[in-house]
């Protein structure tokens, strides 16, 4: 969209097509890329309007799925799943008396 434009303009001015605008320099250019005007005329703005739900559409169930996949993706053991054992934690205390014992002798 936008080119290095020489012909009028000083070497490094960049020129957008879609909007009509003059822009003196990378930065310049980068600000007016990043507009939304830039994005109206282009059809980026509809684009990204596209790839996102509207708040008011999204569901309980969208909400869910999101928090499923989540937790899937962060190995997150769910709070049903999560108990708390009482043997395992004697098991634990018990072995640990072992070696400290075998330490001491």
């Amino acid at each position: 969209m936008f080119n290095a434009h020489a012909g009028g303009r000083p070497v490094g001015a960049f020129y957008c097509a879609v909007c009509d605008v003059h822009c003196g320099d990378a930065h310049a250019a980068e600000r007016h890329r990043a507009s939304l005007r830039h994005k109206k005329n282009s059809g980026e703005f509809e684009a990204e309007r596209r790839a996102y739900k509207d708040d008011a559409s999204v569901t309980a169930e969208d909400v869910m799925a999101l928090v499923e996949r989540k937790r899937l993706e962060l190995g997150v053991i769910p709070w049903s799943q999560l108990r708390f054992n009482d043997e395992e934690t004697k098991k634990e205390e018990e072995e640990e008396e072992k070696k400290e014992e075998a330490v001491k002798a």
